[in-house]
């Protein structure tokens, strides 16, 4: 590849170098985002950078920068927005995303869910080789997608199942949460599930054999951790009651979490309802199926290649 030779200020090399320093210390967790690296950089001691709109901005140009000079490597930052479809999967990507049916003999059903998609594929990695459903919560979800989430819990009506939540710790990301647990629980009613307790107007569900619970953030974890808070949007109505209960301090993204730590939060909510011999079972007719699959397909390939050339 070639790059493009770029200078940099003696502030923006400090800065680079301090990128580079939680890339080295995350390497098994990459990609990032640039909002994870911002808050690891922000929450040094004598940091260049502030807690500020400006300053994100700021980081987020130098990446950019970064990237175009070879500082910095694509694969180490994430930071889609788009995606493309319709394009043409080599084979062994292909049985990359071959996923096996791996719940039929769990004691419990397990899901995660996410309130922003910028970390959806951290999660997806972490949590890829326990075959654990991750879902981005985007906000206030459709009732469509929660419906598609309640359809999938139903089938699993026979054993305890949970349901564990990560978003930020600020108006919008509580209320997401009790929001998102009411409509899930209601839609399984919809589906035939009898609620133990049902009080529509004060918003309360209890359905047999779920347990919803919110993961991170939680203000103890804040205060724990010491995460950087950071600004409420004005537009959001609910900001001057939360902040009144809880201080300014306390409103904080998910990003802010250090990587090692969110994968030790995942992981710690998720592996203990798990039979890991089973987990490894699956693992190996995974593996196998991926061996064997690509050699087969190959096979089929050449020879679709061979009609082809025998047509002509």
């Amino acid at each position: 590849m070639r790059y493009f030779p770029l200078k940099f200020s003696k502030k923006s090399l400090q800065i680079l170098a301090l990128v580079k320093d939680v890339l080295k210390n995350n390497e098994d967790l990459l990609p990032l985002t640039v909002r994870q690296i911002f808050y690891q950089i922000i929450s040094l001691q004598d940091s260049p950078l502030e807690n500020s709109k400006r300053d994100y901005g700021k980081l987020s140009r130098l990446l950019v920068k970064a990237r175009y000079c070879g500082e910095i490597s694509f694969d180490d930052i994430e930071d889609r927005t788009r995606y493309t479809s319709n394009q043409p999967i080599p084979l062994d990507e292909l049985l990359y995303y071959y996923y096996p049916e791996a719940w039929k003999n769990q004691p419990c059903y397990v899901e995660v869910f996410v309130e922003k998609e910028g970390l959806r594929s951290f999660f997806v990695r972490v949590l890829r080789h326990l075959y654990v459903a991750v879902t981005p919560m985007r906000g206030f979800d459709s009732l469509s997608d929660v419906m598609e989430a309640a359809e999938r819990l139903h089938e699993y009506e026979d054993r305890p199942r949970f349901i564990f939540v990560f978003s930020d710790f600020d108006p919008s990301g509580e209320c997401i949460f009790k929001d998102f647990e009411f409509r899930l629980k209601k839609c399984l009613v919809m589906l035939g599930e009898e609620p133990i307790y049902y009080d529509e107007k004060g918003k309360n569900i209890e359905i047999s054999n779920l347990n919803v619970q919110k993961v991170a953030l939680t203000l103890k974890q804040i205060e724990k951790y010491g995460l950087p808070p950071k600004f409420v949007k004005s537009k959001d109505p609910r900001a001057r009651g939360f902040i009144q209960k809880y201080g300014p301090e306390a409103v904080v993204e998910l990003d802010a979490m250090p990587p090692k730590l969110l994968q030790e939060k995942i992981l710690e909510s998720v592996v203990p309802y798990l039979d890991v011999d089973e987990v490894k079972r699956i693992q190996r007719i995974e593996q196998r199926v991926k061996t064997e699959g690509l050699e087969l397909l190959k096979s089929l390939v050449n020879l679709e290649d061979t009609n082809i050339g025998e047509d002509r």
